[in-house]
């Protein structure tokens, strides 16, 4: 089976300050810098770069586009920015099988993308040892 996984993306600088699409455009470009198993795209100068990547290798597809308007009302009853704008560079292709599981990383660093999976289920055990 194959799976498409299109991401939105949200850089927040300061506290509580929500993305927006600006007049000019992203500088996301049609052949983003690759890394292992993924990809790093900066959506603006002066913003830091975005690195995203899977536990397996993968097929990206620049598509960029920008979700409008998103709303959190939770923000909003706690009197902070509540509507934003979600930058979404592509979509990730990836071929899966029965009870395999595919992890996604996205962060201002690089990851190893063959130790996504156990850092993942440290995470998690730790989360909810009792």
């Amino acid at each position: 089976m194959r799976i498409r996984q299109r991401l939105c993306a949200s850089v927040r600088f300061g506290f509580q300050k929500c993305t927006r699409v600006y007049a000019r455009k992203c500088t996301g470009k049609p052949r983003l810098p690759t890394v292992e198993n993924g990809i790093k795209t900066c959506m603006y100068p002066g913003y830091p770069e975005l690195y995203m990547q899977l536990n397996k290798k993968n097929e990206f597809h620049y598509q960029p586009d920008w979700y409008r308007g998103i709303e959190y009302p939770k923000e909003q009853e706690r009197g902070y920015d509540f509507n934003e704008d979600l930058y979404v560079p592509g979509y990730f292709e990836v071929d899966i099988k029965k009870g395999e599981s595919i992890v996604f990383s996205a962060g201002y660093f690089r990851n190893i993308p063959r130790r996504l999976k156990q850092t993942f289920e440290a995470e998690v055990a730790e989360t909810y040892a009792t």
